[in-house]
């Protein structure tokens, strides 16, 4: 009886992450995921996360580690065996 309950709350909580997480510019499908694995914790932490941006290429720079590189160069490593 606990497990079908468990279910219920967690489809519920599921459906709501969902539509604020849209409504927050956050992914759906991944809201919806943890809605239903943490049903009161999920609320807490899609609250605390900034609002996400329209702009996929905006949420990239956030990412950039200098010179406008995504990930630092590693051309000028060799491997020892070399």
């Amino acid at each position: 009886m606990f497990g079908l309950w468990f279910s219920l709350l967690g489809l519920l909580s599921a459906f709501l992450c969902s539509f604020n997480a849209k409504k927050r510019k956050r992914s759906q499908k991944d809201w919806f995921t943890l809605g239903f694995l943490l049903p009161g914790a999920s609320f807490v932490i899609l609250y605390l996360l900034p609002s996400g941006s329209d702009d996929p290429s905006q949420a990239a720079e956030s990412l950039e580690f200098g010179e406008g590189e995504m990930i630092p160069s590693v051309n000028h490593l060799t491997h020892p065996a070399s």
